[in-house]
């Protein structure tokens, strides 16, 4: 079913119509793949609990971070073109569907700050794809390639339900999205040390320019350990890399309900 999605998603994809460049980018924007990263919002809501954050009352699902050209072994482009600086009224008019798929959930901030940040951080360096050339082709098909995932209802088939007594092995949901998808995702946690649990954070999946699948790579995680005082020791744990970020060492971790105000 996802393969049947995501071939009428890239031929839509295809065939719409890419916005010419204006310039070229400032810095070095060779890429290798996509990684599209999405927030849970109750987790996204204790991260920032001191400032502020409510969940829309429509969101019920995972949301949009950002979509990021990325590469194998080497860091991601970033801030590629200062001549392209985010405009908010090239999407206004994608503005119901931003507020659904890809919200803010920082109340002291505005609510535009996100788009603004993933425009000019990450939308800048995908502009040598031509269907991803300009905010509003970035932004659409962004939207467009989450809307054929949908995590909550994977997880969901598969035992995988929001719980606020149940706690899940992060290892559960990383075979689950591996076979599911046919590639590798990274999962980030977030550690709350006022009670000393850890929450699901995000989920990253992980495309070829043509937007077909492919494992995402493994990224630096934290691993605890009692040994980390000698410079040696902490040599070796900073090159310690995995598909699975942040999370404890018996990776069981909440994945708390939706609250609505």
């Amino acid at each position: 079913m996802l393969k049947q999605l995501l071939v009428v998603f890239i031929g839509a994809l295809l065939s719409q119509g890419s916005t010419a460049p204006t310039s070229k980018a400032q810095n070095n924007e060779d890429w290798e793949f996509l990684l599209l990263a999405q927030f849970w919002p109750t987790t996204s809501c204790y991260y920032f609990r001191q400032s502020g954050c409510s969940v829309p009352e429509k969101v019920n699902n995972w949301t949009i971070h950002g979509l990021w050209p990325s590469n194998a072994n080497e860091p991601q482009p970033e801030n590629c073109n200062s001549s392209m600086p985010f405009d908010y009224t090239q999407i206004e008019s994608l503005r119901d569907r931003l507020d659904l798929e890809w919200p803010y959930y920082n109340k002291s901030g505005a609510r535009t700050f996100l788009w603004e940040h993933e425009w000019n951080k990450h939308g800048t360096c995908a502009y040598n794809l031509p269907t991803l050339q300009g905010e509003m082709n970035y932004f659409t098909s962004a939207m467009n390639l989450y809307q054929t995932i949908n995590l909550f209802g994977v997880l969901k088939a598969h035992g995988i339900e929001p719980s606020e007594e149940k706690k899940f092995q992060v290892q559960d949901i990383f075979d689950i999205l591996n076979e599911y998808f046919q590639a590798k995702p990274n999962i980030i946690c977030l550690h709350n040390s006022e009670e000393n649990v850890y929450y699901i954070e995000e989920i990253w999946l992980c495309f070829n320019k043509d937007l077909t699948a492919r494992d995402c790579e493994e990224i630096p995680v934290h691993i605890e350990t009692a040994l980390k005082f000698t410079s040696e020791t902490d040599t070796l744990f900073r090159k310690t890399k995995g598909y699975i970020k942040d999370c404890p060492q018996d990776r069981k971790v909440y994945y708390l309900p939706i609250k609505h105000p």
